[in-house]
């Protein structure tokens, strides 16, 4: 072959080389595997793609594939509790408590340590009226960390107002020993001795109220229960009382205001549709008194108080069987108290009147 067809099959050779990067990127040859992105010889393809992986890696990739797993293992159980999280947040925008707290406490499930979420149940419990759970939940929250202002700022509120009404200050907290098997006249003496020093005590216009209601001095009742709401018109206990008393004094309007003043609060307030009902059976409205009834013991389910109302509405609107159904279930009662059952004893088709 002359020196010039060399040359031109060199430089031909150059060209092609220069121009599609054929050749070996590991030994230089100038035939390759077409087909893949990184131009090796089969030769060296093949010695590379049999090097052993550096222990290093082998390393790196069984944690990668442990955390995939342990997520994977996990994912159902914290998008559970993230969904009831975010469906209690939504139920409580809507002013739905007694759904927010079920939706919470479902979330708590999954994330037993988180402060916020106790903080939320504590809210939604508060707007339902149970001011017993809340004051425990509250003790049990000390020493938690709640990372969101707001909810602190929320919690502290709730916990001032609580503190405020069921707090007893030590010469209360001595008298009400002392009275403690005293009949109610001399139980309402002292009490309104001692209210007449402190004018603003809340928890003792709200016993001297209670034990007017008694005596079935309603005009007296209502005087001491407005004590209490004019300092905390919010408070659930002393509404529900204020709508008993205007309905035993037959101000059927302003008792059921009370009733919707809660509302207004929370939608889902079991307590208010049974004041709403106990209004309307004083007024013998009786299709509408089960109409709100049912709402309550849907609400809640397992409150005696409810479930005796709901046995006096079943009477009136002639459902015995529906009746007796629910007078089986609260003779089965865990808190069966020796007034619920003498109530049950005397109670029959012929005793509610």
């Amino acid at each position: 072959m002359s020196e010039e067809n060399m040359n031109n099959k060199y430089n031909y050779g150059n060209f092609y080389d220069q121009t599609y990067h054929y050749g070996c990127e590991n030994c230089g040859r100038s035939i390759v595997e077409e087909g893949y992105k990184f131009n090796l010889c089969k030769d060296c393809r093949d010695k590379l793609s049999k090097r052993p992986i550096p222990p290093s890696i082998k390393f790196v990739f069984l944690i990668v594939i442990g955390l995939v797993i342990y997520s994977l293992m996990r994912f159902p159980t914290t998008m559970k509790g993230a969904i009831a999280y975010e469906r209690g947040k939504q139920a409580e925008e809507q002013k739905k408590y007694s759904t927010a707290l079920e939706e919470y406490k479902k979330a708590n499930e999954q994330y037993n340590n988180s402060g916020n979420i106790k903080s939320k149940i504590i809210i939604a419990q508060y707007y339902n009226g149970n001011y017993a759970d809340v004051i425990d939940l509250l003790i049990a929250l000390e020493g938690t960390t709640i990372e969101n202002e707001k909810l602190y700022d929320q919690i502290d509120d709730i916990s001032l107002d609580l503190q405020d009404i069921y707090v007893l200050d030590s010469e209360l907290s001595n008298l009400l020993d002392i009275i403690e098997t005293d009949t109610d006249d001399i139980k309402i003496q002292k009490l309104t001795e001692y209210i007449n020093v402190h004018p603003n005590n809340n928890m003792a216009a709200y016993m001297l109220s209670d034990l007017y209601c008694t005596q079935g001095n309603y005009e007296q009742a209502k005087y001491y229960m407005e004590i209490m709401l004019r300092q905390h018109p919010n408070n659930q206990y002393a509404l529900v009382c204020m709508a008993a008393i205007e309905r035993e004094l037959e101000n059927y309007d302003s008792a059921i205001s009370y009733c919707n003043h809660i509302l207004d609060m929370n939608v889902e307030s079991a307590g208010a549709y049974a004041a709403l009902a106990r209004i309307e059976l004083k007024r013998l409205n009786d299709k509408k008194a089960l109409e709100y009834i049912e709402k309550a013991y849907e609400l809640d389910s397992d409150n005696l108080s409810i479930m005796e109302t709901l046995v006096e509405t079943y009477h009136y609107n002639d459902m015995i069987e529906e009746r007796n159904e629910i007078l089986n279930i609260i003779k089965e009662h865990d808190d069966l108290s020796p007034e619920d059952k003498e109530y049950l004893e005397n109670l029959d088709s012929e005793s509610i009147e």
